[in-house]
């Protein structure tokens, strides 16, 4: 969709509204939330709504030392909702948010709740890994539209089709189809400080595929590249909304491709028993998988190794706990390969 400050607010909204009677206990509230990784729930019915409950009045339950997470739920939540029409514009729906000092905004359609919108949806458009190349990027690509605007539709579709897979290109790995170093780095910070700021756990499961040096020097490196090609395909697809009734990964991890033959996966909310699990079937997937000229290995299947490290459990920093990680890997390598090892720094040395 172009920005267009007078689209009215309805065709940015999200309609699946999760919402929870006031008598629903906090702690059930606070569970909703990381299991569907949304920052609210709405306290009532899509007609009578009485409040919203929001990552705000979670801190806010906490920093007062609650302790009584069997509370109902209205005794802590926001009570000043402010409804808006789906007509309204998304100028002014911002406005209202910014002098309010909201960040989810009801929309009202039929006299009922239809659907949310937040601070965040509205401005992630103006997301980029490289805010400085997508701001001169955006503003050449307003000069060509403004120069095209008298040619057809279909024209101007070509051009930001274009201009989307110039964005991806910046933070996607061109062999596996990933997400590159350079992104996920970025999103460790970003994901390391919500979880400061939250006071949730966040685990990294660091995976390197074993021998493949061997495998590229037996079979050469055009049958190497495949396989970090096929390891991508298997990790978008635990990646992907498909496999959510699997409870492999969710929407909310992150997956990208480290360097050569070593993949990284962010998984915030997942403590370390849960990252555990996940760094497991990803191993299992892998090792099932038949790859060609696997049998020549020196193990007899082409395999993973793979280390997981939890913050703030393990670690205090972003590099800390990528070097935790590397560590666990690194243990797992050394003691037999095609396994996954958790952190421990009575058994886990640097290399």
């Amino acid at each position: 969709m172009i920005y267009d400050k007078n689209i009215p607010i309805g065709n940015w909204m999200i309609t699946d509204v999760n919402i929870i009677t006031g008598d629903t206990s906090v702690e059930k509230a606070i569970k909703l939330m990381n299991e569907k990784n949304v920052s609210y729930v709405l306290v009532g019915t899509k007609e009578k709504p009485e409040g919203i409950f929001t990552e705000r009045d979670v801190v806010k339950f906490f920093s007062q030392g609650q302790n009584g997470k069997k509370e109902p739920v209205k005794n802590h939540m926001s009570k000043d909702l402010k409804l808006t029409h789906e007509s309204v514009s998304f100028e002014e729906s911002l406005r209202i948010m910014i002098d309010e000092d909201i960040r989810h905004l009801p929309i009202i359609s039929k006299n009922e709740i239809a659907g949310m919108v937040s601070s965040k949806e509205l401005i992630k458009f103006k997301y980029n890994i490289l805010e400085e190349a997508f701001h001169n990027t955006r503003r050449e690509l307003q000069k060509t539209v403004d120069l095209l605007k008298k040619d057809s539709d279909e024209r101007i579709q070509i051009l930001m089709k274009d201009y989307e897979k110039l964005q991806t290109k910046a933070f996607t790995d061109d062999m596996t189809g990933l997400f590159n170093r350079r992104y996920f780095e970025d999103r460790l910070s970003e994901e390391i400080a919500r979880s400061q700021r939250y006071g949730y756990p966040l685990s990294l499961v660091f995976l390197d595929v074993d021998d493949f040096k061997y495998y590229n020097d037996t079979n050469g490196h055009q049958k190497g590249d495949k396989v970090l090609e096929t390891i991508g395909e298997i990790l978008r697809f635990f990646n992907s909304e498909l496999t959510e009734k699997s409870a492999n990964l969710r929407k909310s991890d992150i997956v990208a491709r480290y360097g050569g033959e070593e993949f990284i996966v962010i998984l915030p909310y997942a403590d370390n028993k849960e990252a555990l699990a996940v760094a497991e079937r990803i191993r299992v997937a892998i090792e099932k998988h038949k790859f060609e000229h696997e049998k020549k290995q020196p193990q007899g299947d082409l395999t993973i190794s793979a280390g997981v490290a939890t913050f703030p459990e393990m670690a205090r920093t972003a590099e800390e706990l990528i070097n935790m990680a590397d560590k666990a890997l690194y243990h797992a390598k050394r003691t037999g390969k095609n396994k996954v090892c958790c952190f421990n720094p009575k058994k886990t040395v640097a290399k």
